[in-house]
Parts: C-alpha cells; structure tokens; sequence
C-alpha cells in the first residue's frame, strides 16, 4: 500500500513508563508508545511493526538514505511547531530557531550558519520558525543541496482562531502581537515538492495531545491559503 493511501494514525506525547521500544531510539520508543496505547492486545513484535510503520508514515522512507535531514516547518505563531518538534524531533535532531536569538543582529546570518554547520558534521537539524514563503525557504533548500541533504517540509495548515487563542495565552517574548500572525497570514503559502522539498507533508492535532501527519496534497500553487475554522 502506498503511503499516502495509508489511513492517519495518532501520536501522542503521554507516555506509558510500563511499556518502551527494546534498544529504541527517542522516535522509535515514541511511535511503540503510541502503538501500544491504541492497540492493546498486540504482541510486542506486532506493536513494534506498527510503529515502525508510524515512522515510514510520518516521517519518510528512508530507504537506504544515508543522507543528513534538514527539516522545515511551515506554519503561524503558535500553530505547534515548537510543541510537534518537542514530540518528534527533539531527541534526534538538532534545533535552529530564530527564537532562540531574539537579540543578534543578524539572526537570517546566524540561523544559516548553525545550519550549515550541523549540516557539515552530518547532524539533521530542524528550523523551526514561521518560514511562510519561498523567500524562507529557498536558501535553507539551497543549503540543503549544497549539502546533500534530505530537505523536508511539515505544513501546519492555517487556523487562525486557535493560532490566535494559543498566542493569547503566551507569556513574555513568545506572545506575539494579533496584527503578527495576521501579517504571516497573508505571506503564508503551502510548500510543495516542487519548490525543492523531497517531501512535504501535513500536520494537525489529534485532539488527544498529539498530531496526525499525513503527506501533502501536491496541489497547484495559488497564492490562495485554505483558512481553517474560524479564520
């Protein structure tokens, strides 16, 4: 079966202490738990099988591919990035956000460097900021090439009331002002395999504290964002 012919499966970040992934890595054990948790009953062998379905699915194939991953979210404040990369990439990629430097003052410099230098040491790395655009884009996919790393998107579709209420209940510095997310609003635009990606694919909450990923519709580009409920 295809993966895109695949049904979604729930992810989670509630964890079960009894239950764990023998000599898994952090995104193994995190799939078994999943697994685990919505198909009690199964054998070990089946729930691991599952969950390494859960990695192919969500993921990417990696048939064989050596190469390093650099990652790319698309999406608004507060849409989840931060909390999907804490879910599935915090314990096998290294981090560059633009957040993290509020204060430099060449923070586009910077992230490229950091990215370039986990790119040059092998390390897959995820760029988490709201990256709405090919100008974003375009020269983390460069780097990508340049490389010879996988470059992948995760596209958080718009939903601009939830957005807006996540943002609201922010503290300090990561509480943006409303006109911010609306002002990414109007640039964001759906990444596709076209614009350079090797692959794209879409998240949104379960509703059980977790994510559905699911690859992307290749669709023509528009210029025209669906907006979500509420928007």
């Amino acid at each position: 079966m295809e993966a895109s012919e695949r049904p979604e499966r729930r992810w989670t970040a509630r964890t079960m202490p009894e239950k764990s992934c023998p000599a898994a890595s952090p995104l193994m054990n995190s799939a078994y738990i999943c697994a685990a948790r919505y198909r009690p009953g199964h054998r070990t062998t089946e729930v691991a099988q599952i969950a390494q379905e859960e990695i192919t699915m969500t993921v990417g194939p990696d048939e064989g591919d050596a190469r390093p991953e650099l990652v790319v979210l698309v999406g608004l404040q507060a849409s989840g990035k931060s909390t999907f990369y804490a879910h599935r990439f915090s314990g096998t990629h290294a981090l560059v956000s633009k957040d993290l430097f509020r204060r430099a003052r060449h923070r586009q410099r910077r992230q490229m460097r950091l990215v370039e230098e986990a790119l040059t040491e092998g390390v897959p790395v995820v760029v988490d900021n709201t990256n709405p655009s090919p100008h974003e884009w375009a020269p983390l996919v460069a780097a990508g090439r340049a490389y010879d790393a996988r470059v992948v998107a995760y596209w958080f579709p718009p939903d601009v009331k939830d957005a807006l209420a996540r943002n609201a209940a922010r503290q300090g510095p990561e509480r943006v002002p409303d006109i911010g997310v609306y002002a990414t609003l109007k640039r964001l635009r759906r990444p596709r395999r076209a614009d350079g990606f090797d692959a794209v694919y879409e998240v949104r909450f379960d509703g059980h504290g977790g994510f559905l990923v699911a690859p992307a519709e290749e669709r023509p580009a528009t210029g025209v964002i669906p907006r979500g409920p509420g928007a």
